[in-house]
């Protein structure tokens, strides 16, 4: 997740810690954890909003900003070396597929919340349930993140 949630920065900084979890699609209390383990390396810094101090923005330390100037100018020179090897025809065949690509990418998700709200889980009965050596079904349901 830090990988991520570094790659997020790199699009779009500084942005609120709500606003990383929403694009993270992870809850918020692992995005604070992860956060703290970027802080820790000092590669991202919290800052609170003098006009509300719940918000807490975060963005890249300065050693943050330079090393993800030089991956992304690492990533962009073996993007053109790739490119450079191909057929003109074929490079602009690349290229538009690439941009189509980030242009769904950069969309909203069709789902607003990545978990279930607590009010849909099912409900367990005050039953123990009996022992027939098989895995009990329906009890659990995994959220629908696509």
């Amino acid at each position: 997740m830090e990988l991520r949630a570094l790659a997020i920065l790199g699009r779009q900084e500084p942005v609120t810690m709500s606003e990383l979890a929403g694009a993270l699609r992870a809850p918020l209390s692992s995005v604070t954890h992860t956060v703290g383990k970027l802080v820790a390396k000092r590669l991202v810094e919290r800052k609170r909003v003098k006009q509300d101090r719940r918000v807490v923005l975060v963005g890249f330390s300065k050693r943050g900003k330079e090393i993800n100037r030089f991956v992304t100018e690492k990533r962009l020179a073996e993007g053109r070396t790739m490119l450079q090897a191909l057929k003109s025809r074929d490079r602009t065949f690349v290229v538009k597929r690439l941009a189509q690509m980030a242009a769904e990418t950069k969309s909203p998700p069709t789902q607003s919340r990545p978990f279930p709200k607590l009010s849909d889980a099912p409900r367990q009965s005050s039953k123990r349930p009996r022992d027939t050596g098989q895995i009990p079904r329906g009890r659990l349901r995994t959220p629908q993140l696509l």
